[in-house]
């Protein structure tokens, strides 16, 4: 039987051609298959929405060029109808009667200090120059250009709005303290048209135009 057997030396003459043929063949298939290709095809391109323009912003997103005229023409047109108010309606009617020459004059005299009552001065005052903050506001101006038109509006109250002369305590009364209490009452305004505690939109726009008559 041991002579039976082929030795070692034998065995490895017989398997190794034949591991040789099996290593050749498998690499050739290796060679001759497919590399696998992990890249993904691109999404088609539709060329009509490429051509198509770019939709506009929401609205909400736009932003609103103030307007520099609107608000002074809505100053002006107060001053007139409040001139005509008192004028046919207040308890010094004669101070409102003005004319072409009493215009002149005030812009060519100096400033004083009236002596109105407490009510006028520190109440009525006030609240024109909040009026004037107001109009500037709901234009879409911050609070310092609408500081300006306040200031402005004021002036042209004490020159062409009454006949006597321009008042110094008034013009600070109206264009400077106007637009601390109309921030205030636009503020108020705002917070209760858009919050309103629940209430509907008519009540909310209602008590906001009353706090506010001329913001919303």
């Amino acid at each position: 039987m041991p002579a039976m057997l082929p030795s070692c030396s034998r065995t490895k003459a017989l398997c190794l051609p034949f591991a040789a043929l099996v290593a050749y063949t498998a690499n050739g298939i290796a060679a001759d298959a497919p590399a696998p290709d992990d890249r993904r095809e691109p999404p088609p391109v539709n060329l009509s929405a490429a051509n198509e323009a770019p939709s506009p912003p929401p609205a909400s997103e736009t932003r609103v060029e103030p307007d520099y005229a609107f608000p002074a023409w809505e100053i002006v047109g107060f001053d007139i109808l409040v001139n005509r108010v008192n004028r046919f309606a207040g308890s010094q009617r004669e101070d409102y009667q003005v004319t072409l020459d009493s215009i002149r004059r005030n812009l060519r005299s100096s400033w004083g200090t009236d002596r109105d009552p407490f009510e006028i001065n520190q109440l009525g005052h006030p609240y024109q120059g909040a009026m004037y903050h107001g109009f500037a506001r709901s234009a879409g101006f911050d609070y310092w250009h609408s500081l300006g038109y306040t200031f402005a509006g004021s002036a042209l109250w004490e020159i062409a709005g009454e006949n006597t002369r321009p008042s110094r305590n008034d013009q600070i009364a109206s264009g400077i303290g106007g637009t601390f209490l109309g921030e205030a009452l636009f503020r108020m305004s705002s917070l209760v048209l858009e919050r309103g505690g629940g209430m509907p939109r008519f009540w909310r726009e209602t008590v906001a135009t009353a706090i506010a008559p001329s913001a919303p």
